[in-house]
């Protein structure tokens, strides 16, 4: 089974386009940050990331104080959070797929060799599976969207276009 390590921002849109409950067909073992959960601070997000970390058996990482410290480097360097300077220590530490939409987080894991993945990626895959039919990924992507998440319009509009097509 493949590792993946999430971003708070993934973990954010997943609950906004209400798929956490289709994880289980991803066939990948998820591991996050305590850094990158301590981010999720709107009540029901929070409560929904939690049931999805027991329901799943996420793995949370605790950093301890080395790991702090190699993170507050990294993020320093790089200009990015704490929290995505962690779970791109993870993903690294773990030979992971990096699951994140920041834009300065992926581009920092790509110059680093991580293979990184995001919110759109999960929604082929979930389609590709028949875990989702195209008109129901139309209508969540439709909803991140207008929850203000930060994702290339114009790849969005590609797939709203085809799979609202498709299933016409």
């Amino acid at each position: 089974m493949r590792l993946a390590v999430k971003d708070a921002n993934v973990l954010i849109d997943l609950v906004e386009a209400a798929l956490l409950d289709l994880w289980g067909v991803m066939a990948l073992e998820v591991h996050v940050t305590d850094l990158v959960l301590a981010e999720i601070r709107d009540d029901k997000q929070r409560g929904d990331v939690d049931a999805y970390v027991a329901k799943f058996g996420v793995t949370v990482h605790e950093l301890d104080e080395g790991a702090t410290a190699e993170c507050m480097r990294m993020a320093e360097q790089h200009g990015m959070s704490l929290a995505d300077a962690s779970a791109l220590r993870l993903a690294k530490e773990l030979d992971a797929i990096l699951l994140s939409g920041d834009s300065l987080l992926r581009k920092t894991a790509t110059r680093d060799k991580v293979e990184v993945r995001g919110l759109l990626w999960i929604f082929d895959e979930l389609v590709k599976r028949r875990a989702l039919a195209m008109a129901a990924a139309a209508k969540r992507l439709r909803q991140v969207m207008a929850a203000g998440s930060f994702l290339p319009p114009r790849e969005c509009i590609e797939r709203l276009e085809r799979w609202e097509r498709t299933e016409k």
